[in-house]
């Protein structure tokens, strides 16, 4: 909702998935490789995915990586400041490419100026600078709410079955949210 702090969700999904309190970024991407699966996490402008594949089998185990994922991410400094680094690296290579550079003069003539649709999902170079470790760990704290989150699953499975798999779910904080205008 705050223009000033456009490219907060995508660099906190950046730092979703690096550490959390009980791994590192390579031991869970190990066990991850284990079992052959994946969690990744994906942020743009206005929303943040999490991406869970796996095998049925590896399910519950999966799930367990999930929930460290989703609920004890480290967010620690070195990680902010690497990460944040990379942000306004891509941000500096897409102010040259032609197709960026064209979107975003669309999207300032659709929404005008200063509108929070008009601004790149990966923020400026202004906001982005002036992001903070706090401002990460804030945002996550604040911005995760089930008032504003969708669940899709694919795969062989029943509802019933995944629904007392993902109770875990039943742990993010009930705040009432509703998307800006």
């Amino acid at each position: 909702e705050n223009p000033d702090k456009s490219g907060i969700s995508s660099l906190t999904a950046s730092m979703w998935n690096e550490d959390t309190e009980n791994y590192t970024a390579e031991e869970f991407s190990n066990e991850l490789e284990m079992i052959g699966s994946s969690v990744r996490v994906s942020g743009g402008g206005d929303d943040i995915t999490v991406y869970v594949h796996t095998l049925k089998k590896n399910l519950d185990r999966t799930l367990e990586l999930m929930q460290e994922r989703m609920f004890s991410p480290k967010f620690n400094q070195d990680d902010f400041d690497r990460l944040k680094k990379r942000q306004l690296e891509g941000i500096a290579n897409s102010d040259t490419q032609p197709t960026a550079i064209a979107n975003q003069v669309y999207n300032k003539l659709l929404y005008g100026e200063g509108h929070f649709s008009s601004i790149p999902g990966s923020g400026t170079t202004e906001t982005v600078s002036t992001l903070t470790l706090d401002d990460v760990k804030k945002f996550y704290k604040d911005s995760f709410s089930p008032s504003m989150a969708n669940l899709v699953v694919v795969g062989d499975i029943d509802e019933k079955e995944i629904r007392n798999k993902l109770g875990f779910l039943d742990k993010l904080p009930k705040k009432q949210m509703t998307m800006s205008k």
